[in-house]
């Protein structure tokens, strides 16, 4: 069984690889040749030190000219040399390497390699465009291991190996993916029986979007580096996806409006380190393993998401800015996830809830963390509705905390001084406070269901051996507490 304390605690604060070509142009001369076969054969041959490259290029025209002319391009990466192959005949393009001028991807694209966009060139994707990747196949051989945490270690997930890194797609780089709600942008793999980690993830910098896009079947999503900047990611569906589906490591991101599920063997969102800010609003966000993740000194606003069904928390922070900012959400799991997550049809990161054993999931865990929550509606996690662990002194203010085990829970660890009023608590089977560290806690003017002290004190228990916590409840509201 899987608790969400020893998830956060484990969870691996994520290295963003980044490619750097070398600097400077190289001068080529190109000889064009085409004939009636429809097909063009552009040779460049570099008159620097640079090996030659063959770009071969299939087109439905009849051409009957040859023509002899000398350009500049950017230089391939000092490691690799690059071949890119286009083929149009089928309405469908091959993209792999480099991209070193503007680009327009429309109809199908068959990535079959890493791509790298160069730094000032953009990639725009046009609307009910279908990008697919090789799965289990890279062309360009690019990635690199990264150390394994406990969490990876414990469920054998093959992805963070050096093979895997090696044999799967990522495209970094500016991407502009702006799809309509008729037409949307599909990022999805090739194979014809797709599963979760088929490829690795989209990697945009700063100045990039994604609005009205599919992101399905990925190890992780989207990943933003530490330069992403601000990027716009709105009104995309993000399904069948191992890892993530959206991990944001520094900026002010807009992430609003998407639709986030079965994306996330260890969590649908992750927004880890400081100068992290981003707004995460009006998202549905279920069935992954923790529905978000907010680490290392990040302080995000997440206001008015649907968190539902996730199998061990919807909301984990560890460490995470005192000024992050949870409120107006509605935070539940009464089913929990109806899939196991797989790669190769092996399970990796299984559904507690499918693989019977005790299905314990929480609402919100807060750990050695001070955020501020209000006006969330946190009902029926078959577990705990909030726990605080660790140096925490959050502000937990008109919320409706029921449906639970246990309502709010003062674990062992816990140390802090926590601001706890203005509630409706009720409702909670087991317990409506639950203390298990020597100590008091001040729960004064909250909403506990009744008027009879006898009946509140009922359902404040200090629980463990001995059992010596308290809770001073009283005053108390006599009426339940208008949260909308």
């Amino acid at each position: 069984m899987v608790q969400i304390r020893a998830l956060v605690l484990s969870f691996l604060i994520i290295t963003i690889l980044l490619f750097s070509a070398c600097g400077g142009e190289t001068t080529v001369t190109s000889t064009v040749v085409q004939t009636q076969t429809e097909t063009q054969t552009i040779t460049q041959v570099n008159t620097t030190t640079l090996p030659a490259q063959t770009i071969t290029e299939t087109a439905t025209a009849t051409i009957t000219n040859t023509t002899t002319s000398t350009i500049t391009i950017n230089p391939q990466p000092t490691t690799t040399t690059t071949t890119t192959t286009q083929t149009s005949t089928t309405g469908e393009i091959t993209r792999t390497g480099h991209i070193t001028e503007d680009e327009t991807w429309s109809g199908t694209v068959h990535v079959t390699g890493e791509i790298f966009i160069d730094e000032g060139v953009t990639l725009t994707v046009s609307p009910g465009t279908t990008v697919l990747f090789a799965a289990h196949q890279d062309d360009q051989h690019f990635g690199a291991a990264v150390p394994i945490d406990e969490w990876i270690a414990q469920n054998n997930d093959p992805t963070w190996t050096q093979e895997y890194a090696e044999s799967h797609i990522t495209i970094r780089g500016k991407i502009i993916a702006q799809g309509t709600p008729e037409d949307m942008i599909t990022f999805t793999s090739d194979s014809q029986t797709p599963d979760a980690g088929d490829w690795l993830q989209l990697h945009p910098s700063a100045g990039s979007s994604f609005e009205y896009c599919i992101i399905e079947y990925s190890r992780a999503g989207i990943g933003l580096p530490d330069t992403a900047g601000d990027i716009l990611i709105s009104h995309n569906i993000f399904r069948h996806n191992l890892w993530t589906a959206l991990t944001i490591t520094s900026g002010s991101p807009t992430v609003t409006y998407n639709d986030i599920y079965h994306s996330g063997g260890h969590q649908g969102i992750a927004v880890i380190g400081e100068n992290n800010t981003p707004l995460i609003a009006y998202n549905q966000i279920k069935e992954c393993k923790v529905g978000m993740v907010i680490s290392e000194s990040a302080s995000p606003a997440i206001e008015n998401n649907v968190i539902t069904d996730n199998d061990a928390a919807a909301i984990g922070l560890i460490r995470a800015s005192e000024s992050t900012i949870i409120r107006y959400n509605q935070i539940s799991s009464p089913n929990g996830p109806s899939m196991h997550f797989t790669y190769q049809d092996e399970i990796i990161y299984p559904s507690n809830r499918l693989q019977g054993e005790e299905w314990v999931s929480e609402g919100i865990s807060i750990n050695n963390s001070s955020p501020t929550i209000f006006n969330n509606n946190i009902f029926q996690c078959n577990n705990i509705g909030v726990v605080l662990l660790g140096d925490s002194s959050p502000n937990i203010n008109y919320n409706t905390i029921e449906g639970h085990n246990i309502g709010i829970l003062f674990e062992e660890s816990f140390v802090g001084t926590p601001t706890i009023e203005m509630n409706n608590i009720f409702n909670n089977e087991n317990s409506n406070i639950a203390l298990r560290f020597d100590g008091n806690v001040d729960v004064r003017n909250n909403w506990w269901g009744t008027t009879d002290p006898e009946e509140i004190q009922e359902k404040i228990r200090a629980q463990g051996e001995p059992a010596i916590g308290r809770a001073e409840f009283e005053p108390f509201l006599t009426e339940p507490v208008d949260i909308t």
